[in-house]
C-alpha cells in the first residue's frame, strides 16, 4: 500500500574536485556514464522520485530526492557551506585512485560538523572502484575512516553503477526513519506543553476561589 504523504529530502554531495561527484549523480539519475565532465561551477541539483519501504510499517512512501552536486574547488567553498544547513543527508565522496582526496576527508568533515546536527546521516563514498589497477586507497582504509567518524560506508562506480541504487535506498530509509523520529519528538513536546497549559489554567482557577 502506498502512503499518501510525500517526503522531500535534500542530499548534498561534497568532496574534492575531480572525485566524480557529477558523474556519480548523472549515472544515478539517467543511467548514463559520462567519461569527461567539466568541473561544477557553484552548485547544481537534480530531482529523482522513488518509492521506499517505510521501516515502521512496511508501507511504500513516495519520496523526492533533491540531490545537490557541489563544486570541490576552494573558491566555491563559501557557497557550498550555505547548502549544508538544510540538508537531510551528506555524501562525502573521494577518489580511490587519488590519495589526496582521501586525506582531505577529515578537513571536509570538520567543516560539515559545524553546520549539521550530530544525527544527520553522513556517508563516506569511495568512488571509481572500477579502476582496480590504479587504486591506491584500499577498502580497509575507507572502512576504518568511516568507523572512526561513525559514517556509513559505500563503494561506488560511476561506470558500472556499483552500489548506487542500494546506497540511495539505504540512505533514504535512514532519512525517513530520522524524520519520523523527529516528528514524534515534536508531538511529545506539544503534548507536554498542552498538558502544562491545562495545569496552569486549573491552578489559576482554584486560586481565584480562595
Amino acid at each position: 500500500m502506498v502512503a499518501h504523504n510525500n517526503q522531500i529530502f535534500k542530499v548534498v554531495i561534497i568532496g574534492d574536485s575531480g572525485v566524480g561527484k557529477s558523474c556519480l549523480l548523472k549515472q544515478y539519475m539517467t543511467g548514463e556514464f559520462v567519461s569527461t565532465y567539466s568541473s561544477t561551477i557553484g552548485v547544481d541539483f537534480l530531482v529523482r522520485e522513488k518509492f521506499v519501504s517505510n521501516p515502521k510499517d512496511d508501507r511504500l512512501t513516495r519520496v523526492k530526492l533533491q540531490i545537490w552536486d557541489t563544486a570541490g574547488q576552494e573558491r566555491f567553498r563559501t557557497v557550498t557551506y550555505s547548502y549544508y544547513r538544510h540538508a537531510d543527508c551528506i555524501l562525502l565522496v573521494y577518489d580511490v585512485t587519488e590519495s589526496d582526496s582521501f586525506s582531505n576527508i577529515e578537513r571536509w568533515l570538520g567543516e560539515v560538523r559545524k553546520y549539521v546536527s550530530e544525527t544527520m546521516p553522513i556517508a563516506l563514498v569511495a568512488n571509481k572502484t572500477d579502476l582496480t589497477d590504479r587504486r591506491v586507497v584500499s577498502k580497509l582504509q575507507g572502512q576504518q575512516m568511516a568507523t572512526k567518524h561513525s559514517l556509513a560506508y559505500f563503494e561506488t562506480s560511476s561506470l558500472d553503477r556499483q552500489c548506487l541504487e542500494s546506497m540511495f535506498d539505504t540512505l533514504t530509509t535512514r532519512m525517513l526513519a530520522r524524520r519520523e523520529e523527529d516528528e514524534i519528538k515534536i508531538m511529545d513536546v506539544d503534548k507536554i506543553r498542552l498538558h502544562a497549559g491545562k495545569s496552569e489554567k486549573v491552578s489559576t482557577s482554584k486560586c481565584c476561589y480562595q
